[in-house]
């Protein structure tokens, strides 16, 4: 892990709480905690987050919901769910409405816990440097549509016995000008 994450954990019952901070407490991880999914909500809204482990059986909101509607607002979020009552439905609408990274059956395994945490940081890491990526690459595209725009002989180009670059039909004060433009980006 590069750098030190946020993980949200939303349960009704505090002790469940307090053994995962616990099963955590080694990683470098800044534990936020929540009693039910509309304050697990608020605290998504108002914090970034990396990482969420969610149980499934709650008042007011049931965990799949809450991490269906934190897929949708906070897609980056990783998402994983903690239940000590598995339901083939419940565990299927999870992983299809959540898009949960991991599934958890109360009692869990606490390296299995820590393991699967450090994964999905990792795995929040990757996926954010992808999404950087992806935004550079669009923005060199944009800027190679406008120089070609301005300047469409520069795609079209010959080499001297040298083997430099002739510019077709571009002087060499239209050079000079072009890569002006460029440098200022």
């Amino acid at each position: 892990m590069r750098k030190e994450h946020t993980v949200l954990l939303v349960d009704d019952e505090p002790h469940i709480i307090t053994a995962l901070e616990r099963v955590l407490q080694d990683l470098p991880v800044k534990i936020l905690s929540a009693s039910n999914g509309n304050e697990g909500l608020s605290i998504l809204r108002d914090n970034e987050v990396h990482v969420v482990i969610s149980d499934e059986r709650m008042p007011q909101m049931a965990g799949s919901d809450f991490l269906a509607l934190a897929k949708e607002q906070y897609p980056s979020t990783i998402r994983m769910m903690l239940t000590g009552h598995a339901s083939i439905a419940a565990a299927m609408h999870a992983v299809n409405e959540g898009a949960i990274y991991r599934f958890f059956l109360k009692p869990w395994n606490d390296l299995e816990v820590v393991l699967a945490v450090k994964s999905a940081c990792d795995l929040y890491d990757v996926e954010e440097e992808n999404r950087l990526l992806i935004r550079m690459v669009k923005i060199h595209q944009n800027h190679l549509r406008d120089l070609d725009q301005k300047f469409p002989d520069l795609l079209q180009h010959k080499k001297d016995a040298d083997g430099n670059i002739v510019l077709a039909g571009l002087s060499a004060e239209e050079v000079d000008r072009m890569l002006g433009e460029i440098g200022e980006r």
